[in-house]
């Protein structure tokens, strides 16, 4: 029952707009630091960065709408 409580607190446009900030923040950050890391170039890390972010992104989604359901 709280999962699903929670779930509705955060749903809408905000929370929407900050966790898409959040993920291009964290999508920026890790290509900076992956280019530090390797000799690929930061339009390369920016690219497998947003990959890495996307897979997890929608990992996390599908989780949430299967605990959604319970």
């Amino acid at each position: 029952m709280n999962a699903k409580l929670w779930f509705v607190q955060l749903s809408g446009w905000p929370i929407f707009i900050f966790i898409v900030a959040v993920v291009f923040l964290f999508m920026m950050a890790l290509s900076v630091l992956m280019t530090r890391l390797s000799n690929r170039s930061v339009a390369q890390n920016a690219m497998l960065a947003g990959v890495v972010v996307a897979v997890i992104g929608f990992g996390l989604l599908g989780l949430l709408a299967v605990l959604s359901r319970l």
